[in-house]
């Protein structure tokens, strides 16, 4: 039944992000692909917010953890599609516009990070997990 929830949840990302991605094509233009900076902003912001709540209050299970981390954030956040983008930029020979984008996905996107997790720490509390022991903190464990 995971899997069935992971996949829902990748179709849900999927449709969000091909949304975000043609909303702001529409709005800010196709001369720099601000959709796809968005998206990885904004999934960084959600993972490093998802991450640190599941760190501190234990509250949710491993499940539902990998069902939005693994499904939804992993289909929603784009850095395959940035690396191509990157890569187009780079080959028209826009060598400014391409670091551009690479330093604006890669230095926002780990401040996003920390900011998602910075945020959490403030709202909730330290809730000792049950048995308090170690638990190592990665997504898809």
């Amino acid at each position: 039944m995971l899997v069935l929830y992971i996949a829902l949840a990748g179709a849900l990302g999927a449709l969000a992000r091909w949304g975000l991605v043609l909303l702001l094509g529409r709005v800010a233009g196709l001369e720099f692909p601000w959709g796809t900076l968005a998206v990885n902003l904004i999934g960084c912001l959600l993972i490093g917010m998802l991450m640190e709540a599941v760190e501190r209050t234990h509250l949710i299970d491993h499940e539902i953890r990998v069902v939005l981390a693994v499904g939804f954030i992993g289909t929603f956040t784009t850095f395959s599609t940035f690396a191509y983008e990157s890569l187009q930029i780079a080959r028209s020979g826009e060598w400014l516009r391409m670091g551009m984008n690479l330093t604006l996905n890669v230095v926002l996107g780990f401040f996003l990070v920390w900011l998602g997790s910075q945020a959490i720490r403030q709202a909730l509390p330290r809730r000792p997990a049950a048995g308090a022991h170690f638990e190592q903190s990665t997504i898809e464990k």
